[in-house]
C-alpha cells in the first residue's frame, strides 16, 4: 500500500511517497524512521507539492565507478521537482536529498545558511564562521539563557513582511536538544565568530556582511548571482551584522556580551 508524508519546511510542502515493496521489512524501518527525524515537520497530506521524494524497491544496489571510487547511488533527479530514492537508503540520506531539494526551492527567494542559532525572546540571533570556530560551543553557552534554535543550518527565504529564518530537519550535532518546529522567525543580529584572546563585538557594514553571508551559504557548486541578488537584498532589508571574537575562555562573559546587544 502506498503512503505519503507531507513535510511542511521553510514555507515548502515536500511529499515523500512510500511504494509498495515486496520487502514490508525496509518500508516500515524506514517509514518509521523518517516519521521519526522529521515530525516536527509533519503536516495532513496537502494538495499542494512544491517537490516530491519517491520510494522505490530496486533489485540490487546499483554502484558507479568513476576515477577508481565507487559510489552507491542514493537518489536519482527525474524532473526539476521529482526525485526519486530507494528502500536501501537511511535517513540520513533522506535528509541529504531534503537539503538538495531546499536549496533548489530557495532558488530567487532565499538560501541556505551554514550557521548556529539561539532564540532571543520572539527572534534569532544567528552564528557563522568556519569549521570547528565555536558555533556549537557558543550555541551551548548561551543556551543557559537562550534555547538552542540551531547547531548547522538555517533557512533564509523573503515573504511578504521581509525576510524571515526558520528551522530545517537535517541532522546536526545537538539535534536531540533542539526543539524544532516549521514556523518563521524574524532574525535579530547575524554574528561572524573569529577566535580571539580578547572578547569584543563590532558591527559590520554591508558589504563585510554580504561577503560574510556569501562565504556561508549552502551552495551545490558555486554560488549564483541570483543567491548573491537575495544575500544584498536581505542585509538591505536590514539585518545587523557583527563581527564577534570569541574566547574559549570567556564563555559567561559571552552570555553578558551577547544579551547587552540582543537588548537593543
Amino acid at each position: 500500500m502506498t503512503m505519503t508524508i507531507s513535510l511542511h519546511i521553510a514555507g515548502f510542502v515536500i511529499n515523500i511517497v512510500f511504494t509498495d515493496t515486496e520487502w514490508p521489512e525496509k518500508k516500515e524501518a524506514l517509514l518509521k524512521s523518517v516519521l521519526s527525524h522529521c515530525a516536527p515537520f509533519k503536516i495532513e497530506e496537502s494538495k499542494k507539492c512544491d517537490a516530491q521524494i519517491t520510494v522505490v524497491e530496486i533489485s540490487g544496489i546499483p554502484f558507479l565507478v568513476n576515477q577508481k571510487k565507487t559510489y552507491s547511488q542514493c537518489f536519482e533527479k527525474k524532473h526539476k521537482t521529482k526525485y526519486e530514492t530507494y528502500y536501501h537508503v537511511s535517513v540520513f540520506e533522506i535528509s541529504q536529498l531534503l537539503l538538495l531539494i531546499l536549496i533548489s526551492l530557495l532558488e530567487k527567494k532565499g538560501f541556505l545558511l551554514h550557521a548556529a542559532g539561539v532564540f532571543t525572546k520572539t527572534k534569532v540571533a544567528l552564528f557563522m564562521g568556519e569549521s570547528e570556530v565555536g558555533k556549537s560551543t557558543i550555541v551551548r553557552a548561551l543556551g543557559k539563557r537562550y534555547p538552542s534554535f540551531s547547531d548547522d543550518c538555517v533557512a533564509i527565504k523573503k515573504e511578504k513582511d521581509g525576510y524571515f529564518c526558520y528551522q530545517v530537519p537535517w541532522i546536526e550535532k545537538d539535534s536531540m536538544i533542539i526543539q524544532k518546529g516549521s514556523r518563521p522567525y524574524a532574525i535579530s543580529h547575524i554574528y561572524t565568530i573569529k577566535r580571539h584572546a580578547a572578547l569584543t563585538v563590532h558591527k559590520l557594514n554591508t558589504i563585510q556582511t554580504v561577503r560574510e553571508l556569501a562565504k556561508n551559504a549552502w551552495i551545490i557548486n558555486t554560488i549564483e548571482k541570483d543567491t548573491l541578488k537575495i544575500i544584498f537584498s536581505f542585509v538591505d532589508n536590514g539585518v545587523s551584522g557583527l563581527r564577534l571574537n570569541f574566547a574559549l575562555d570567556k564563555k559567561d562573559q559571552l552570555i553578558q556580551l551577547v544579551s547587552a546587544w540582543e537588548r537593543e
